[in-house]
């Protein structure tokens, strides 16, 4: 019946690794319930050992190791190791129960020697303890960047270096390590706390389930998880960069374009006065004029080819549309006289224009539509001496420039001349 009581459980966890990996802070950490700040971290390294006789003289520290894991109440017992590989640890690894194999996650060469050095030593003094390999100051994964972190350096001794990306070791390199010696795989840093308390939760779990194998007849055991895994590291959100929009200047841009017009592609003929604009401006500011440059390409001349192949029903003098720019087109019958005599005309021996003489000349078409009477694509010479397309369009006579001035004026810039409100179609 004794067996069915809550028992306690000593644990003596060994703590082991390279010089300046970390493993005396860890332990201050979980003993002592030690923080530090990043100037403490960063200071010269002492070599130092964490006495065990602190769980006698300290009060606090032995309630400290005092811990209820899997419904298990445990006393863990923290072990301090030196680091220099030729120290004889054999008093330390005597009646361990589990061991902390450490590693920096800064420091590749520690990890390596966890492998050739460390491992084998646990393996010779204590064949059947359970081992955790654990990556030391996981919060330089992403200090390294950090202003503050690399200020420090700055001001100290040019001998003195921070980390650097290519110091670190990633997670699945520590990883692979861990899966070819067989042992669980943990990260923690005493800056952040992260995985200060999974570690040595997960290694009395270790612990426990190698006794449970020895003394099978305890029932207090039995609910003992094997070691768990361990949540991601999450690292702090960035401070989120000072947005400054800039003033918008879209207006005075649309002004400058109205009174100084620059790079235009459209010219507007309205009674004798002449209006240069921008094509896309207009096709989005009015579906009319929408419709009116999309038929462009149907003003653009046919090869000598497709000119000489004429059908007997006149259908080369007027042309296949689209169904929203046929009311555009003024669609007059053809006389099969005027047939006859392109028929004639066409197939006589004389030369017909290039396609550069028929894009200088112009390609012409009368419209169909209140507002608009003809459209027409001329080549123009820009302010740079290049040559480019330009569609003139006239105006039929119900439109008066000052109206046509004052839509322009109220498309680029978004008001109306006041003198102007009354103005009235003829």
């Amino acid at each position: 019946m004794d067996n069915e009581q809550p028992h306690q459980e000593l644990v003596k966890c060994v703590v082991v690794g390279d010089t300046a990996v970390g493993k005396t802070r860890l332990i201050c950490a979980r003993a002592c319930n030690k923080h530090v700040s990043l100037s403490q971290l960063l200071t010269t390294h002492v070599p130092t050992v964490w006495a065990i006789d602190q769980y006698r003289i300290y009060k606090d520290v032995l309630e400290r190791s005092w811990e209820i894991v899997d419904n298990v109440n445990v006393s863990l017992r923290l072990w301090d190791t030196f680091g220099d590989h030729e120290k004889d640890r054999r008093f330390a690894y005597g009646r361990s129960d589990v061991v902390l194999l450490c590693f920096s996650i800064t420091n590749p060469v520690s990890l390596r020697n966890c492998k050739a050095m460390w491992y084998p030593e646990i393996r010779r003094f204590c064949p059947q303890t359970p081992v955790l390999l654990v990556g030391c100051k996981n919060d330089l994964r992403y200090m390294y960047r950090d202003e503050t972190y690399l200020s420090y350096f700055r001001d100290r001794s040019p001998f003195v270096r921070a980390t650097r990306k290519s110091d670190l070791v990633m997670p699945d390199q520590a990883r692979a390590v861990a899966r070819e010696l067989g042992v669980h795989y943990y990260e923690a840093s005493v800056f952040t706390y992260y995985g200060v308390n999974e570690v040595f939760e997960n290694s009395i779990r270790a612990a426990l389930i190698a006794r449970r194998q020895q003394r099978f007849w305890m029932t207090n055991l039995k609910r003992v998880q094997r070691p768990l895994l361990q949540a991601p590291f999450c690292p702090p959100k960035p401070i989120p960069p000072e947005v400054c929009l800039a003033a918008s200047t879209y207006e005075e841009n649309m002004k400058a374009l109205w009174i100084r017009p620059v790079h235009t592609d459209v010219t507007l003929i309205a009674g004798s006065m002449n209006f240069a604009a921008h094509r896309c401006l207009l096709a989005a500011a009015s579906p009319a004029f929408h419709r009116l440059f999309s038929m462009e390409h149907e003003l653009t001349p046919r090869s000598s080819s497709e000119s000489s192949m004429v059908s007997t029903f006149g259908e080369a003098t007027v042309g296949d549309f689209n169904d929203d720019t046929e009311c555009l087109i003024r669609t007059d019958q053809v006389k099969p006289a005027k047939v006859w005599e392109q028929l004639k005309r066409r197939s006589s021996f004389q030369v017909l224009p290039t396609m550069d003489q028929r894009k200088a000349n112009g390609a012409m078409r009368e419209l169909n539509h209140p507002a608009f009477q003809t459209i027409r694509i001329t080549l123009t010479e820009s302010v740079n001496g290049v040559q480019q397309p330009t569609t003139i369009v006239t105006l039929s006579k119900l439109i008066t420039p000052q109206a046509m001035q004052q839509c322009l004026q109220f498309i680029y810039t978004g008001s109306l001349d006041k003198r102007y409100h009354d103005l009235q179609v003829r």
